[in-house]
């Protein structure tokens, strides 16, 4: 008897044990079952290629060591379909620049024109959305060039020179590859405007041209963002600093190390650091961002203090005749 009540207690010990594990196990399913709805199924669902089926337009892109074909390489990569535009000089390289492109399982083409004049910028837009069959979805502004000199020196032809592809060629772009989507009422758009932080953030010596070129391309930009805003088209400035492995630095090695101290990790940004950030705005997650400017500097804005002093030695490539009459204007400034 006493055997049998033992027995039949230890059953009863076994079963309460496994109905508590039984209990634990349902909660468990219950808990991964009501947590499940709350998971986000579009992030789950964003696809590989998040730019496939759309076309960019990108100026200033025909130089396999530029910012331009950087960006036009990454969003390749997402997916997008390129039209590189180029200036005559550049159309012995154009063909092999596509031909990179296409490597991305994309299509490519490539444009020749002169983005300061109205009547060339209108013909490479309308060129480019018959190739795109209708919808250029993506405009990059990255068209532009630099000339370093103390203010005492600069002429009207220095300023023309560089104010014209970076501000006034960003805005005849613009407009011409906004009409198009006004007239055929073409949902949406991206424009981004590849600027720099002299002139948009800070300023530099030696430098007078470049700062008003970007200082206009930000008040281009700001402008756009609420005119376009209004139809759907988002309008940013990426505003890189110095970028290893591009033609502004290639004749800057003795610099560079100077220049990289000046940043919290000791590096420069890559051509495909800005890539990344076009691809970013342009992208499915950018929808939401309007009108900013997204320096790409490697941190170099927040230690700006530190380069000051690099900017009175000259490290912006000003020759040292250049930068005598620079201090000796700062001298005699007091």
């Amino acid at each position: 008897m006493l055997l049998l009540l033992q027995c039949e207690n230890l059953l009863l010990l076994t079963f309460c044990k496994a109905n508590v594990i039984l209990q634990k196990f349902i909660m468990e399913i219950q808990a991964r079952a009501d947590y499940s709805q709350y998971v986000n199924t579009p992030l789950l669902q964003r696809p590989e290629k998040p730019l496939e089926g759309q076309w960019a337009l990108i100026t200033g892109a025909t130089r396999f060591n530029g910012l331009g074909f950087a960006i036009a390489e990454r969003l390749a990569l997402e997916g997008a379909s390129i039209i590189v535009v180029g200036t005559e000089n550049s159309q012995d390289i154009a063909p092999y620049v596509v031909q990179r492109l296409t490597a991305y399982g994309v299509k490519a083409h490539s444009l020749v024109g002169d983005v300061t004049q109205e009547e060339s910028c209108r013909q490479m837009v309308a060129e480019a959305y018959s190739i795109a069959s209708g919808n250029v979805d993506i405009l990059v502004n990255n068209a532009g060039v630099n000339r370093n000199k103390p203010i005492t020196a600069v002429t009207l032809e220095d300023y023309y020179y560089v104010y014209n592809p970076k501000a006034l060629g960003a805005l005849l772009m613009s407009r011409a590859w906004f009409d198009p989507r006004i007239r055929r009422k073409l949902p949406g758009g991206r424009i981004v405007n590849i600027g720099s932080p002299v002139g948009s953030l800070y300023g530099n010596y030696g430098q007078a041209p470049y700062a008003m070129a970007n200082g206009a391309l930000f008040g281009l930009t700001q402008d756009l963002a609420l005119e376009f805003g209004t139809r759907g088209v988002t309008v940013n400035l990426v505003a890189p600093t110095f970028v290893e492995g591009t033609e502004m630095t290639k004749d800057m090695e003795d610099q560079i190390p100077a220049i990289k101290a000046t940043t919290p990790n000791g590096e420069l940004p890559t051509p495909q650091d800005v890539g990344g950030a076009v691809a970013y705005l342009v992208g499915p997650d950018g929808g939401r961002i309007n009108g900013i400017v997204l320096p790409v500097d490697s941190g170099m804005k927040s230690n700006y203090t530190a380069l000051r002093p690099l900017g009175r030695a000259g490290f912006r490539q000003v020759s040292k005749e250049e930068m005598a009459i620079i201090k000796a204007t700062r001298a005699k400034n007091g």
